[in-house]
């Protein structure tokens, strides 16, 4: 938090008075909320490419996990909308 200021700084405090046992994480994670994320579409589509489902992981928490990295992999510019149901069939294979 030291190194923070402006808008960035405004929006971890607020996090803070919301909760306050905020975790680092969940700080990080209201910054992305409010600015989205420095990850580049690259990144997020090579992750997407890696995606497993974890032993004990049911299906359709998979399928969820898949359905949101993907769509943040389009956002971010790392595949045009139109690839989405063939990068869908190809992790699914």
């Amino acid at each position: 938090m030291e190194s923070l200021e402006g808008p960035a700084l405004e929006i971890v405090k607020a996090a803070r008075v919301t909760n306050a046992d905020i975790t680092p994480a969940q700080r990080l994670e209201s910054l992305e909320d409010a600015f989205g994320s420095a990850e580049s579409g690259d990144y997020l589509c090579f992750a997407f490419r890696l995606l497993k489902q974890q032993a004990g992981e049911k299906l359709s928490e998979f399928l969820r996990r898949l359905e949101q990295s993907l769509l943040r992999v389009v956002e971010r510019g790392g595949l045009p909308p139109t690839c989405v149901d063939k990068a869908w069939a190809e992790q699914l294979l």
